[in-house]
């Protein structure tokens, strides 16, 4: 979705790493009015790693290691109590 440099990748499955390991670290980010939940950045390391594409390594030296703050456009996640 979009253009280079702005673009949106919508992807069903990924590579590295499963659904279920993925879905707990998600965030929810408002983009163009809609609220979308975007891999975290663990999640996409795992991803970038397991291509092996040179772009996605490439993208690893840019990817942060351990925990960030989310953007401030970000969402709280839908989590439920236990």
């Amino acid at each position: 979705m979009g253009a280079p440099p702005i673009r949106i990748d919508l992807l069903a499955n990924l590579s590295g790493v499963t659904f279920d390991e993925a879905s707990p670290h998600t965030i929810r980010v408002m983009i163009a009015g809609e609220v979308l939940p975007v891999i975290g950045l663990a999640a996409l390391r795992q991803n970038k790693q397991a291509t092996k594409r040179r772009k996605d390594r490439d993208d690893l030296r840019h990817i942060p290691v351990g925990p960030v703050s989310p953007p401030a456009s970000s969402l709280p996640s839908k989590r439920r109590s236990t």
